[in-house]
């Protein structure tokens, strides 16, 4: 793998960082990040980031949102754990539907960042780079999902045509992104379209 998977960490307050690093000083990287800009630069510039925790009041307002869309927009596979100093449903839920990984609430043990870590580094970086594969934003161990981790591996680098079907919220367009991602026209734009959103004549022409 070469160098060693990143933990961002974007947050006035360095202990923090320095907490995580000396948990694992040996297996994994710590960047400290003080301001959104310079999270936003690590997300650009780094590209062994495999998790990041970003506090929810950085910058003195909701700024820790901004590396979570961030994230979200450009990088999916990385878990975005939110950390605030003050409980509130409100901002757990509006981190849940922004798609942050997980929102915890300061002071944060060493054992509750140990676990953090253990529990999300290796989804991240099965994400990333088991087979050099990019399945971004979906995380399973589960044999199923390996099965269909294994077929799009097998289509991805050919011409064949894909049906991917499955209810709503499934994960369908994840699916067609991570195909485009890993084919030969991995460099041209991904443009999704919603059928159903159509009138029929259009769909037809």
């Amino acid at each position: 793998m070469g160098k060693k998977p990143v933990i961002l960490v974007a947050d006035e307050d360095r202990r923090q960082a320095e907490q995580l690093q000396e948990l694992f000083p040996d297996t994994l990287r710590v960047l400290w990040a003080q301001t959104t800009r310079q999270a936003l630069d690590a997300l650009q510039n780094e590209g062994n980031i495999c998790l990041v925790l970003c506090d929810l009041n950085l910058n003195g307002g909701t700024d820790g949102f901004v590396p979570l869309e961030a994230v979200r927009a450009r990088r999916a596979g990385i878990p975005v754990v939110i950390t605030t100093s003050s409980a509130s449903i409100d901002a757990c839920k509006q981190a849940m539907r922004r798609g942050a990984w997980d929102f915890l609430v300061k002071p944060i043990v060493p054992e509750q960042l140990r676990a953090l870590v253990e529990q999300a580094v290796p989804d991240a970086l099965q994400t990333r780079w088991v087979d050099d594969f990019v399945f971004p934003g979906v995380h399973s161990r589960s044999p199923l999902m390996q099965s269909v981790y294994r077929i799009l591996r097998r289509v991805a680098p050919t011409d064949l045509s894909v049906l991917i079907e499955g209810e709503s919220g499934t994960g369908k367009e994840l699916t067609a992104r991570a195909l485009h991602e890993n084919s030969r026209r991995k460099d041209g734009p991904f443009c999704p379209i919603n059928c159903a959103g159509l009138a029929e004549t259009l769909l037809e022409s």
